[in-house]
C-alpha cells in the first residue's frame, strides 16, 4: 500500500478544490496511523527499558489496548468510507488513552521524573492532528493536551515535593509545539488550495486555449469565405459568360476583365490573410514595420484613422512575435467593438523594457467592470490569453480609460539582450486616405492612414 496516492480529481469540476483538499485530508489519516504505530512501538520500548514503577501488567495492557486501536486506524484510513469521522480521534482517543497509560504506570507521581514519555507522549497529541490540514482540531488538540499534561502531572506530584518549574517548562514546551502545528496545518491548507486553484486555472486556461485555437479557425473560413472565395466565384461567373459570349464585339473582352479583375481581388485579399498570420516583413523588417502595416490595414477596415508613432525596429525575435500577436488582437478589437474614428499606435523602448501602446476614442470601458477578468468571463478569450503569454514572458498587459474617450492598452515584455540597440531615427512614412503610405513623414517617426472621406 501506498500512503501517496497518484491521481486527483478533475481540476476542471466546479468542486475541484474542496476534493482536491479532502484528497489531501485523507492522506494526512493516512500518516496519522503510520505515525500512530510508531508511538505504540516506542511505548512498549519505553516500558521494556524504563519498568514502570505502578502496575507494570496493567500498562502492558493498555498499551497492547492503544496498539489495537492503531491497528483499527490503519486499516480504516486506507478504506473509502468512514475517513471525515477520524478527524477528532486524536482528542477523544488518543489523547485519553495516552493519558491513562501514563497514570496506570506512575509516571505522574515519579518523583525523579524517571520516565521521559510522560511529557514527549503529550508533545506528539498537536503533531499528529496536524496532518489532517485542520487548524481548529488541530488548536483544541494542543490546548487539550497542554491543559492535561499540566493537571495530570501537577495534582500526581502534589505528595512528593513537586518541582513546579518543570511542570510549568514542559506544559510550555507543548503549548509551543501546539502553536506551531496550528501554524504548520493553516500553511499547509493554504498551500493545498492554491495549488488546487491553479491547477483548476490551468485545467480552465487549457480549454479556453482550445476554444481560441478553433475561434481562430473559424474565423479564418469566414474570412476566406466571405472574401477571396467569393471573389473567385465571380471570377468563374464572368469566365462561364466569355465562353458563352461571341468572339465577335466586346462582350468576351469585357467578361475576361471581369473575371481578371475578380481573382486579382481574390489574390490580393489571400494575401492580406497570410501576412496578418505571419507577416514576412516581421522577419525582415521588425516588429516597428510589421505594427505599422497592420495599423493601416485595420484602419481601412474599422474606417478610422490611425497615428503609428515608433522609436524602434526590433524588440528581438520572441518579442517581436509576441508584440505583434498582442498589436493584432489589440488592433482586432477596435475594429470590432470600438466605434472609433482616431487610433493611435505607439511603440517604444523604454530601457529594460519595450512598451507597446493602443489608444482609441471609441466607446470605452463600461463602468465597475474590470475589462480583461469580464471578458474571460463573458467567453471572449482573445485578450486574456494574450495576456497569460505576456505575463509568462515576465511583462504585464492593461487596460485602462482612455482620455476624454476610449480604451487605452499598455503592453510591456523585456526586452532580449541583442535587442538593446534597435532603436530606429528619423521618420516613418505617412498615409493617405486607402491606407497606403505616403512618401514624406511628418517629421515624428509617425504614420498616419484611414478611410478616404
Amino acid at each position: 500500500m501506498r500512503i501517496w496516492t497518484a491521481g486527483l480529481p478533475d481540476a476542471a469540476d466546479k468542486h475541484a478544490v474542496e476534493e482536491i483538499l479532502r484528497d489531501h485530508q485523507r492522506r494526512g489519516v493516512r500518516v496519522q496511523a503510520v505515525l500512530r504505530a510508531c508511538v505504540v512501538v516506542v511505548a512498549l520500548t519505553v516500558i521494556v527499558l524504563i519498568r514502570p514503577r505502578e502496575r507494570l501488567w496493567a500498562t502492558i495492557a493498555l498499551t497492547l489496548l492503544y496498539a489495537v486501536w492503531s491497528a483499527a486506524m490503519m486499516a480504516v484510513s486506507w478504506r473509502d468510507r468512514g475517513r471525515n469521522s477520524l478527524a477528532l480521534a486524536v482528542p477523544l482517543v488518543d489523547l485519553p488513552l495516552l493519558t491513562l497509560i501514563l497514570c496506570v504506570a506512575g509516571d505522574f507521581t515519579d518523583p525523579n521524573w524517571s520516565s521521559p514519555f510522560s511529557a514527549d507522549a503529550f508533545v506528539f497529541i498537536p503533531v499528529l492532528a496536524a496532518f489532517q490540514l485542520r487548524p481548529r482540531i488541530t488548536a483544541v488538540s494542543g490546548a487539550a493536551a497542554t491543559l492535561t499534561y499540566a493537571v495530570a502531572s501537577g495534582v500526581g506530584h502534589l505528595h512528593a515535593q513537586p518541582d513546579l518549574q518543570f511542570t510549568i517548562g514542559h506544559a510550555l514546551f507543548i503549548a509551543m509545539i501546539s502553536i506551531a502545528s496550528v501554524v504548520l496545518s493553516l500553511i499547509q491548507q493554504s498551500r493545498v488550495r492554491l495549488i488546487a486553484e491553479l491547477a483548476q486555472q490551468r485545467s480552465k486556461l487549457l480549454a479556453r486555449t482550445v476554444a481560441a485555437g478553433d475561434r481562430e479557425r473559424r474565423d479564418l473560413a469566414e474570412a476566406l469565405h466571405d472574401g477571396p472565395l467569393q471573389s473567385v466565384l465571380a471570377a468563374r461567373l464572368d469566365l462561364d459568360e466569355a465562353r458563352d459570349a461571341p468572339p465577335q464585339g466586346g462582350g468576351l473582352k469585357e467578361a475576361l476583365g471581369r473575371a481578371e479583375e475578380a481573382l486579382r481581388d481574390a489574390a490580393r485579399q489571400l494575401r492580406s490573410s497570410v501576412t496578418e498570420l505571419h507577416p514576412a516583413v516581421l522577419e525582415r523588417a521588425g516588429v516597428s514595420r510589421a505594427l505599422e502595416e497592420l495599423a493601416l490595414r485595420c484602419a481601412v477596415r474599422g474606417r478610422f484613422e490611425v497615428r503609428f508613432t515608433s522609436d524602434a525596429t526590433t524588440a528581438g525575435r520572441d518579442t517581436d512575435r509576441m508584440l505583434y500577436q498582442c498589436g493584432r488582437e489589440l488592433l482586432a478589437n477596435v475594429v470590432r467593438h470600438a466605434r472609433a474614428s482616431h487610433v493611435e499606435v505607439l511603440l517604444a523602448l523604454a530601457g529594460p523594457v519595450a512598451v507597446l501602446e493602443v489608444r482609441d476614442d471609441g466607446v470605452g470601458l463600461a463602468a465597475g467592470r474590470r475589462p480583461l477578468v469580464d471578458r474571460l468571463a463573458d467567453g471572449h478569450i482573445g485578450l486574456a490569453a494574450q495576456r497569460v503569454r505576456v505575463e509568462e514572458a515576465g511583462g504585464s498587459m492593461t487596460l485602462t480609460a482612455n482620455a476624454p474617450t476610449g480604451t487605452a492598452a499598455r503592453v510591456t515584455l523585456p526586452l532580449e539582450p541583442s535587442a538593446h540597440g534597435g532603436r530606429t531615427t528619423g521618420a516613418a512614412g505617412g498615409g493617405n486616405g486607402d491606407g497606403t503610405r505616403d512618401k514624406a513623414g511628418d517629421g515624428a517617426g509617425a504614420v498616419t492612414g484611414g478611410e478616404g472621406r
